[in-house]
């Protein structure tokens, strides 16, 4: 229905951005392949709000394959998203895992959240040249970029700034100490990519006192 409507107006969707637990839900996927899941405290977890373990290739192929038949349903999707699930704290804690990560910003995901688009982008790319891969950067614990990691042409940082943002002051606001360093991440992103989507949440907008949209 939504595809419908947006053809009808002349619109593309793109495709959301907290995608881990949609394309390899845990339902159809920890009783084979519990491995896939994050390690928390020695055990593999898969319920709650979890990350996966983005250090196994294995996985990473097969959360791409799951996005093909969606991009071959919709052709003029211009977009699909790999981004940590929402207000997801469980994060993976086995050597693979911690191994990628920069030693110098721990609890910064952002390298291995890379590492994992990356393998999810070049898997896409051959038969989806045009599709990009929005990866949810300066997002909670997904905070500025990896310097060291050269991240696929396809992929297009995606920044949500107003969640911890300020909305007293514009995003790039050098004097506001809030939003000047979300927009440094965001800009810093977008360096390190093919360029920066802002997602705004227009139902949000009570801390500045504009109209809500139903």
């Amino acid at each position: 229905v939504v595809y419908e409507l947006a053809r009808r107006l002349g619109l593309r969707v793109q495709f959301g951005v907290h995608t881990l637990g949609l394309f390899l839900p845990a339902k159809e996927y920890a009783a084979r392949h519990p491995e896939w899941f994050p390690l928390i405290g020695g055990k593999r977890v898969t319920q709650g709000r979890i990350q996966l373990c983005l250090s196994s290739e294995a996985m990473a192929s097969e959360f791409a394959g799951n996005m093909k038949p969606h991009l071959r349903e919709h052709p003029s999707t211009p977009s699909i998203g790999v981004g940590a699930n929402d207000s997801g704290t469980l994060w993976c804690e086995c050597k693979q895992c911690q191994a990628l990560d920069d030693p110098a910003d721990p609890g910064n995901m952002a390298r291995r959240l890379s590492v994992f688009a990356n393998r999810v982008a070049e898997q896409l790319a051959p038969e989806f040249p045009d599709v990009q891969v929005h990866l949810l950067g300066g997002y909670q614990r997904v905070r500025g970029p990896a310097e060291d990691v050269s991240m696929h042409a396809n992929i297009v940082s995606l920044g949500a700034p107003r969640i911890g943002g300020c909305y007293r002051h514009a995003i790039n606001d050098p004097q506001c100490k809030v939003n000047s360093r979300l927009w440094g991440e965001i800009s810093r992103w977008g360096k390190r990519t093919g360029g920066v989507v802002l997602h705004e949440y227009y139902f949000g907008n009570l801390k500045s006192g504009a109209p809500q949209l139903n």
